[in-house]
């Protein structure tokens, strides 16, 4: 680890709980964000191009399934529940954006 990431965690470990969570709440937007930069920097690049022709034939071909029940059930529930990105878009849907 760099010199700088090692002064963050000190930091981060001194802060008391309001800071952490007040820290915590910015971190989780700041890299929300940072991911829709990204995956809009790689749609416009081209990169999913592929990804998604492939997604529409099998939506089209009436291969696609129920996602969501795949995912929220079993191992991978938990997991995803507490994704901050995949938070993030469920509660967008649930407010209609």
């Amino acid at each position: 680890m760099g010199n700088r990431v090692k002064t963050l965690e000190k930091e981060v470990l001194e802060l008391s709980r309001v800071e952490l969570t007040t820290f915590r709440e910015w971190f989780v937007k700041f890299d929300a964000d940072e991911w829709d930069r990204q995956i809009k920097s790689d749609i416009e690049a081209g990169k999913l191009d592929k990804l998604a022709a492939k997604a529409l034939s099998g939506h089209n071909g009436g291969r696609a399934g129920n996602f969501e029940a795949r995912c929220f059930s079993g191992f991978l529930g938990p997991v995803l529940m507490l994704s901050p990105m995949l938070y993030r878009s469920r509660l967008a849907e649930t407010r209609h954006f």
